[in-house]
């Protein structure tokens, strides 16, 4: 996996130590698979440092299945979100729903609903993301960018909920004292099947006003055209329903904003603030229907389905290095606001098909979603030379948030000869809802020797969700609306990690780990529950893992990998109410995850460097759960048994400058949509996403302060699908599958000052 930078060596348990550094968010500083010009010009790889003030040392010295990517990598490749990073890091796989809603994020094989959109990618997700040190529930461009980081694998002790299958970090640029300096950036492409050329700038300066203060601005635009035709929307919904093509109706506008300002008090105390906005209009889904329209790409909904959403983070922290502890406080603040709208014609006539008899019927929703987060973390970190080394820290999250969505039927009420006053409203259902949650956490690392290293780790956390109102209201009926009464419940557990990793020498380790990890638990909102209805838990899952770094043929060959076993318990799965039977979530059934994760690179020449990855996942449930329609051996959605990403990196001197070119390959396996396979529970939506190849290209020249790049994505224009909804609950024409974007080129241009 491409990288980009320097590497200076620690001793071993100081570099033991750094890992924890690592977990806590401090600085990290990454290589690239690029080749080091040596003293006898020999190829070599870079190396992966990892730093915090005074300290560095090589990623390879840590005995965790980590991978990084740096921002000059992530610009070089066009990695602009998730789903180029899914394509290029071992162990992700990503549902791409397009810009409309959040997309789904799988490691190590733990999924287990429908690969839809995320409507919402907080409690729900098994991969914890983060942006610096805020916890992130949104798919957010990536712009000025120093860095993301993968941990693969339950990160349960140091990243709480969430963090099942692994985290996912994204680290931006701070500001850099002494300099003043920006970049402005522009890129146009054009996609396959698309109408018109997509555009997007980026803006960034960095001014310091003196040797202790320093501010970092940070713009980016992105227009993109689109691909997806809605060539089936009502020209007048409830009156006619001609037609109305609309082309493109998948693209999105999108504004990113990042402010960042740092101030040293001290050479060992800084303080840092930062607020990061994303405003994003999506027009529709990346979405098609081609089985009943005949075409690859166009959509076959009734009305397009816009989407707004809206995220603001404001983070400050306030970090000291001192000779002995290092204290890190982080306070965060984060706001979402969201509506849209959605085509809910075929659910309708699957609930009831006597709406049919209105011969132009159709339905939509319109949604509404604002939520507000708060989040405060304080760790503190040993910084002794001895044996022992270790960190501790208090973690708390207050989450609030209200949902609405509303159902309109035009023509329909008019049609039956219902007045009720509210227009085309059919339907309105509300709620209000807060979590919370409070934890401790520490761990341990202890060097037996200058080989042999333990560290043990646990989190203790208290967990309560309160439901304040929950109503729908059937405008038919002209009723006041039915609520639920308001519901709590909570929880408190504790989650435990083991390492020990054995330096074999400087340039080889093993380690082996056992740990947990778990995803918060929640209230069924629902009319005369059970007991045992009321609450769901949290889930848990149990990692065995062993894995090696190793460094071969004086440092031109990188080639790390595991082996792991996951075990997980008490999985959060779909049912029914005995009294109601309504949808609710119950805590049942068993799966496990097993597989190989490699990843290598290796220098050709001091211009060439090649690399790849592999991972194999067996992930299957293995439990049979009759209510849910939940069997042994019925494999996990999304997770395809074989998955490999190949690519070469080439760069040299030219002119005065540098050109440079890349290419990647990306191969994902067949894979299910669905846990169950058998016909009474949703056979019928089952579906095998079949393997594809996916090609990218492009070259570039750097020269002063100047620079261009071009690029092909999906080189070969493989048409692809990811994930979708199935024709049993909304028929032949609502059915839907999401895709890969079709081939798109491009050229960008840049200049730094």
């Amino acid at each position: 996996m491409p990288e980009n930078n320097k590497m200076i060596k620690l001793p071993r348990q100081r570099a033991t130590a750094l890992l924890t550094t690592t977990a806590m968010g401090l600085t990290l500083t990454l290589a690239a698979p690029q080749v080091a010009a040596q003293d006898n010009d020999e190829a070599s790889l870079e190396e992966i440092t990892v730093t915090a003030t005074r300290r560095a040392a090589s990623i390879q010295s840590i005995p965790y299945n980590i991978s990084a990517m740096s921002g000059n990598a992530l610009e070089n490749f066009g990695a602009r979100d998730l789903t180029e990073i899914s394509r290029m890091v071992p162990g992700i796989q990503f549902i791409d729903t397009g810009a409309r809603q959040n997309g789904k994020l799988i490691m190590r094989g733990l999924s287990d609903g429908p690969l839809q959109a995320a409507e919402n990618q907080g409690s729900g997700t098994t991969v914890s993301r983060y942006m610096n040190e805020t916890p992130l529930t949104a798919d957010i461009k990536l712009f000025d960018i120093d860095r993301i980081e993968v941990l693969r694998g339950p990160q349960g002790t140091l990243y709480g909920r969430g963090a099942m299958g692994g985290t996912l970090r994204y680290i931006t640029k701070k500001p850099v004292m002494n300099d003043v300096s920006g970049e402005m950036d522009a890129e146009f492409y054009l996609t396959k099947d698309s109408g018109s050329v997509s555009q997007e700038f980026t803006g960034v300066a960095n001014v310091s006003y003196s040797d202790n203060f320093a501010v970092r601005a940070a713009v980016n635009y992105l227009h993109d055209s689109g691909f997806v035709d809605y060539n089936y929307v009502h020209l007048v919904p409830g009156v006619s329903d001609a037609p109305k093509p609309v082309e493109d109706n998948n693209g999105e506008e999108t504004l990113n904003v990042k402010i960042a300002a740092l101030m040293k008090l001290s050479e060992e105390t800084e303080i840092s603030a930062s607020y990061y906005m994303q405003d994003q209009f999506a027009e529709g889904r990346q979405a098609v229907n081609p089985d009943f329209t005949g075409e690859k790409y166009v959509s076959s909904l009734r009305y397009t389905e816009p989407r707004w959403n809206k995220d603001e983070i404001f983070n400050l922290e306030i970090s000291h290095e001192g000779e002995d502890l290092s204290v890190l406080s982080s306070t965060s603040y984060s706001k979402y606001t969201g509506d849209g709208r959605r085509d809910q014609t075929d659910l309708l006539l699957f609930l009831w098909p006597g709406y049919g008899d209105f011969a132009q019927f159709s339905s939509f929703t319109k949604e509404e979603a604002e939520s507000e987060t708060f989040v405060h973390e304080t760790r503190v970190l040993s910084n002794n030379e001895g044996a022992l080394n270790w960190i501790a820290g208090l973690y708390y999250e207050h989450d609030s948030g209200q949902n609405r969505s509303r159902e309109y039927v035009p023509g329909y009420l008019q049609w039956a000869g219902f007045t009720t006053g509210n227009g085309a409203l059919e339907y309105d259902s509300y709620g209000d809802d807060s979590f919370e949650e409070k934890a401790v956490f520490g761990e341990i690392t202890y060097d037996f020797s200058d080989q042999l290293h333990v560290t043990v780790g646990a989190r203790y956390f208290e967990q309560s969700v309160n439901i304040k109102e929950s109503c729908t209201w059937l405008v038919l009926l002209d009723s006041a609306p039915d609520c639920v009464d308001p519901n709590e419940g909570g929880i408190n557990d504790t989650v435990f990690k083991l390492n020990v990793s054995y330096d074999v020498s400087d340039d080889v380790l093993f380690y082996g780990t056992v740990a947990e990890g778990f995803r918060r638990g929640g209230i069924n909102n629902i009319k005369d529950p059970l007991d045992s209805e009321r609450t769901y838990g949290p889930d848990r899952v149990t990692n065995y893992e062993f894995g090696w770094h190793a460094k071969l043929l004086d440092n031109k060959w990188v080639f790390n990998g595991a082996v792991f076993y996951v075990d997980w318990t008490d999985i959060q799965i779909d049912a029914k109410s005995v009294n109601t039977a309504e949808n609710i979530t119950i805590n049942a059934g068993k799966a496990s995850s097993k597989g190989m994760e490699l990843e290598g690179k290796y220098a050709l020449s001091q211009a060439w460097t090649v690399g790849a990855s592999y991972t194999y996942t067996d992930a299957q449930i293995e439990e049979t759960i009759m209510d849910a329609g939940v069997i042994e051996g019925n494999k996990l959605p999304g997770v395809p048994e074989h998955q490999w990403s190949a690519y070469f990196d080439f760069s040299t001197d030219y002119d005065g400058g540098t050109i440079f070119a890349n290419g990647s390959l990306f191969y994902r396996g067949k894979a299910k949509a669905l846990v169950n396979k058998i016909a009474m529970f949703n056979n019928t939506d089952q579906f095998t996403m079949d393997d594809y190849v996916l090609a990218n290209v492009a070259a570039g020249y750097n020269k002063d302060n100047w620079n261009v790049r071009v690029y092909v994505n999906n080189l070969f224009n493989k048409f692809a699908i990811t994930g979708g909804r199935g024709a049993r609950r909304y028929g032949d024409q609502g059915q839907f599958f999401y895709v890969v974007s079709p081939r798109t080129a491009g050229v960008s241009f840049g200049y730094d000052f």
